[in-house]
This record gives C-alpha cells, sequence and structure tokens, in this order.
C-alpha cells in the first residue's frame, strides 16, 4: 500500500502515518471530551463512594488490560507483520486467539485476588465478559492501526465511549446501585461496538496458518507478561493503594484529579499509535536518527499540554466535581507530566524489543514499578491524597533513565531528560501559584509557545513521516 495520498498542503503530498496521527489525536480528543462532559453528571448522579467503587472495578480491568497487552507488547505484532508480511493474516488470527484465551485467565485469576486483597470485585462474571470483549478491541485496532483505517478507528472509539456513557446513565435511573448502571452501561457499550466486528476478527483465528501460530503467540505473550504487568501495575498501584489506605472515597477525588491529568495521555496514545508501525518500518532500515527526531518533537508536544493541563487543573475540577472532590487537583499536574517519559518509554522499548534486548526492557521495567509503587506507598502515608500522582512521576522517570543509557535513539533521550527536567521546575511553580489564576495564566505562556514551535517545525517531517 503506497505510504502517500493527495493532500493540499505546500508539502504536496501527505504521508499516511502522518495523516492517521492527526485523526488518532482528534478521536482521542473526542472520547476525553465525552467522557469529561459526562464525568460532571456521574459525580452529582453518583455518592464519592459508589465512584471510588467503580473506580476501583476499572483499576481492575486496567490491570487484566495490561495481561492481555502483553501479547502486542513492544510492538511485536507490527514486527511480526513487518519481518513476515506475506503471513499478516495469520499473525493477526494467532493474535487474536492468544489475546482472548489471556483475557479469559486474567479474569480468572484477578477476581480470587481482589476477594484475598480485601478488594473483592462484584459482578465477576460481568468482569470476566467484559475483559474477553476488549481483548476483541484490542486485535481489532491493531488490526486497523497497522493498516490506517484511522476513520474506522476514529468512529469505533468514539461510538464505544458515547454509548457506553449514555447507557450507564439511562441504567442509574433505573437500578438501586449507581455501581452497578455503570458497570453494566460500560459492558452493553463495548460489546455494541465490539460484536459486529468480532466474527471477522475472530474469524481468522482458525485458519491453518494462524493455529500454527498460536504456540509462538503463547510463547510471545508469557515473555512480555512480566514487563507489561510491572507497567499496568505501576499505572494503577496509585488507585488500588488510595483505595486500599484512604477509602473509595479518597479514590473518588484521586480518579476526578487524574482523569484531568491523564487528558494528555489521549494525545500521547494516539500519536504512538500512529507512529509505531513507521518506527519499525524505519528501524528496519536502522534509520534511528529521525525516529529520534520525531520524538523529541512529540515529547515537545506532550510537556506542552502537560503543563497547560496542569495550570488549568483547579478551574476543569471545579467544573467536573462538587467541592468534595477538590482534593484532587494535586493529582492531575505529576501524572499528566508522566506522560512524557512515558510516551518516550514506549518508543525506546519497541527499539530494544525489535534488537531483540527483551530481557533488557523487562528487567528495567520491573525495577522502575517497584521504585514506584514503594514512592507511591510512602507519599500516600506521609502526605495523604496530595501526594498520589508522585509515584508515577517517578516510576516513569526511573524507567525513562534506565533506558536512556541503552537507547540508539539518542535524540530523543537527550531532548527527554532536558525536557523532564525544565517541565518539573515550571510545574512546581504552577502549583505554588493554584490560588492566583493570572499567574497561572502568564505560567502557561512558555509551554504554548514551545508546543507552537514544535507543530511548526513538524511540517518538515511530513514527508519523512
Amino acid at each position: 500500500m503506497s505510504e502517500t495520498v493527495k493532500g493540499t498542503s505546500k508539502t504536496g503530498r501527505i504521508r499516511i502515518p502522518a495523516r492517521a496521527s492527526l485523526w488518532y489525536v482528534g478521536s482521542s480528543i473526542m472520547t476525553k471530551t465525552v467522557g469529561l462532559a459526562a464525568t460532571p453528571l456521574f459525580t452529582r448522579l453518583m455518592d464519592a463512594e459508589e465512584y471510588g467503587r467503580f473506580a476501583l472495578y476499572s483499576s481492575w480491568l486496567g490491570v487484566a488490560a495490561g495481561i492481555v497487552g502483553a501479547v502486542i507488547a513492544g510492538g511485536s505484532v507490527y514486527s511480526a507483520i513487518e519481518k513476515h508480511p506475506e503471513s499478516k493474516e495469520d499473525i493477526l488470527g494467532a493474535t487474536a486467539a492468544v489475546t482472548l484465551l489471556f483475557a479469559v485467565l486474567s479474569g480468572g485469576i484477578l477476581i480470587p485476588v481482589t476477594q484475598i486483597a480485601g478488594v473483592g470485585l462484584r459482578l465477576g462474571g460481568v468482569f470476566i465478559i467484559q475483559c474477553m470483549l476488549d481483548a476483541v478491541s484490542c486485535v481489532y485496532l491493531v488490526r486497523m492501526r497497522h493498516g490506517y483505517s484511522y476513520i474506522r478507528v476514529f468512529i469505533f472509539a468514539v461510538a464505544e465511549c458515547v454509548i457506553s456513557n449514555l447507557v450507564s446513565v439511562a441504567l442509574i435511573y433505573r437500578l438501586e446501585s449507581a455501581y452497578e448502571a455503570r458497570v453494566w452501561g460500560m459492558l452493553i457499550g463495548t460489546a455494541v461496538c465490539v460484536v459486529p466486528i468480532a466474527f471477522v476478527t475472530l474469524g481468522a483465528a482458525f485458519t491453518k496458518g494462524a493455529r500454527k501460530r498460536i504456540k509462538e503467540g503463547v510463547r510471545c505473550g508469557l515473555m512480555h507478561l512480566p514487563s507489561s504487568g510491572a507497567s499496568v501495575l505501576r499505572s494503577q498501584a496509585e488507585r488500588l493503594l488510595t483505595a486500599g489506605m484512604l477509602g473509595e472515597a479518597a479514590l473518588a477525588s484521586y480518579s476526578v484529579g487524574a482523569s484531568v491529568g491523564y487528558g494528555i495521555y489521549f494525545v500521547s496514545g494516539a500519536l504512538l499509535s500512529a507512529l509505531t508501525p513507521w518506527s519499525m518500518r524505519k528501524m528496519a532500515k536502522n534509520a534511528t536518527r529521525v525516529v529520534g527526531e520525531v520524538s523529541d518533537l512529540c515529547c515537545d508536544l506532550i510537556l506542552s499540554g502537560a503543563l497547560i493541563i496542569g495550570a488549568a487543573a483547579p478551574e476543569v475540577l471545579a467544573f467536573l466535581a462538587p467541592s468534595s472532590y477538590r482534593d484532587g487537583v494535586y493529582i492531575a499536574l505529576p501524572i499528566a507530566l508522566a506522560a512524557v517519559p512515558t510516551y518516550l518509554c514506549s518508543v525506546m522499548s519497541a527499539e530494544l524489543e525489535y534488537r531483540g534486548e527483551r530481557r533488557e526492557v523487562i528487567s528495567v521495567t520491573l525495577r522502575s514499578a517497584a521504585v514506584g509503587i514503594c514512592t507511591s506507598a510512602v507519599m500516600l502515608r506521609l502526605i495523604g491524597i496530595s501526594g498520589a500522582g508522585i509515584g508515577t512521576l517517578v516510576a516513569a522517570s526511573v524507567q525513562y533513565v534506565m533506558l536512556a543509557s541503552r537507547t540508539r535513539i539518542t535524540s530523543g533521550a537527550r531532548r527527554g531528560l532536558l525536557s523532564l527536567t525544565g517541565g518539573c521546575a515550571l510545574g512546581g511553580l504552577i502549583v505554588l501559584c493554584y490560588s492566583s489564576l493570572p499567574l497561572r495564566i502568564m505560567l502557561m505562556i512558555p509551554p504554548a509557545l514551545t508546543g507552537t514551535h514544535a507543530l511548526i517545525k513538524a511540517k518538515g517531517y511530513v514527508r519523512e513521516i
């Protein structure tokens, strides 16, 4: 497939990955906007305990997603397709079968684990079905993204988000438990979108070629499981620790504050989804220099957005939830800043995976996750919910520093260190000025200029991407 499409820009032709990036960012912003628009309604229809309980349910779903995601971690599916393009359908079919198997196993393992931990899941059967539907969705999106079917990805992501929220609101007025209404709403919304594409996605799993690759897929998933599991546990650890140490009501405040900070992850995730297949092609040609240069621009864009989000956090939180949730305002900025090292870690991990240094990636991820979990526990114990979010930033930063010394993408590694240091310094000033809106508006100017410069400079890479 040609990687260019006709365009109206001065460059004359716009490559498909660049165009896909715009659509993925657009779909991410749209889904985040829908979620944020629904948050004020849910925080007022549900009490803090119920809101926190659903946040805990979502956290365990996130852990399950990490287990399932081990099958496609490190760009392994994209890498396999690039190495064996003639076996694309067999690879995707085997991936579908293995992810579904991992989904069932993750649900079966996590339900008793949560019971032992004292934060048991309610509606365990629904949880397993949700894991299975999410697995099918994951494989479908991998297929669509590899083929740059960005319009389908946009429609799928937005439809799932809108339907889930609409159904949840309707069920809250009909069911006694708002928590159960949210759980069933999520399941129905996902099912409406996944069932129509399930036959196509899973049908490829039953071909002869796919069956031969299932064993290889299981082996690949098991090899990535420690790294993928550690990454997602690191990202969910603060939620689980907050619920265990401070209670579900405190988790509600954390979730609302974190939802503000995680807004930038929709942009970084969209960029990563669009550029990973392209990065693999460049790595196959040993062209890591241009991968690093594009990572520099993405890093600047993400950092600018993170700082602006952090500066606007008090006003956004006041809109999203009642005053009882305001403790979550200090969580938004560190979580948003963690998007910078997280993005660069994903790029560097993919490069190391491609060179066959999987064990290095796993080792670094496990050690950084341990540091992050310990930091979160200490900060929650010392200063309560105000210290939440710091563990996520510390863990991502530690992982980034460790990977930067091993990667060949040196340009992105060096720029990331400087950007992260400056971002944390400016972020500290923003937090100190939370009581003064005029000062925070002034502090938004430097990141706004940086982001604008990155966008202007990105035009020069449209042909390259």
